[in-house]
């Protein structure tokens, strides 16, 4: 409980970015877009993360989800966000698509577009996981690595959460305080889910894999001193 109240309490003096003068914000903070698959889960995660490292929304904006779960709807909703903050003349530095593999028919043309993006220099990235977000939130338990498959009525993502359940009893879609309870043992979830990907290149099997590492290590980078004060450098 005191690590937990120590992590969420606010310094008494505000975050160096909140007290900066705008003009010189532009220069120093990166201006980031997270744009989810899910409605409740991932933005409750991720904005609860935004909070505990004291960073404002105008440097990580994340916004509701009114597109559905397709994963081309997440990537064509971002494109639209970032184009709009290229109009405005306040573009973001970084756009991050969160979805899931699932069993989604358009995974492989989100990923094709999100390439093709780089491509042209935009600064898109898939935030993707095998088969779902909930295998991200597993590894933060152990190192799993053992195939997922839906069989009868067990769907993939119900498959996932069974195994999740074994450690996180409680665990519920919509679960608003996962990064507090999760945060504790996010260092071993960034190792157990390196060691997954690497697994997952030299198999050519990337069930189960995440890409949700890649997120923190382009934010850490962006906000070197707010990582480093929460322990995660």
């Amino acid at each position: 409980m005191h690590d937990r109240n120590r992590f969420w309490g606010r310094a008494q003096k505000a975050s160096n970015l909140s007290r900066r003068k705008p003009g010189e914000v532009r220069e120093q903070a990166k201006r980031c877009l997270i744009i989810c698959e899910g409605s409740k889960t991932e933005p409750f995660y991720f904005r609860n993360f935004r909070s505990s490292l004291c960073i404002p929304p105008l440097y990580i904006d994340i916004p509701d989800n009114d597109i559905g779960t397709d994963p081309m709807s997440v990537v064509k909703k971002a494109k639209a966000l970032y184009d709009m903050s290229r109009k405005e003349g306040n573009p973001y530095d970084a756009v991050f698509c969160v979805f899931d593999r699932d069993a989604h028919t358009g995974y492989s043309d989100a990923l094709s577009r999100i390439d093709q993006l780089n491509r042209s220099r935009k600064p898109f990235f898939a935030v993707d996981s095998d088969p779902c977000f909930e295998y991200w939130i597993l590894l933060h338990y152990c190192p799993f690595r053992q195939p997922f498959a839906s069989s009868g009525t067990l769907s993939l993502y119900k498959s996932v959460e069974k195994e999740l359940k074994k450690h996180l009893p409680e665990y519920e879609k919509g679960y608003r305080d996962l990064f507090a309870v999760l945060y504790p043992r996010i260092l071993s979830a960034f190792s157990n889910a390196k060691m997954a990907n690497l697994d997952a290149e030299k198999t050519g099997r990337s069930n189960p894999s995440t890409r949700i590492p890649v997120l923190f290590e382009k934010l850490k980078a962006f906000f070197p001193q707010e990582f480093s004060e929460k322990g995660l450098s």
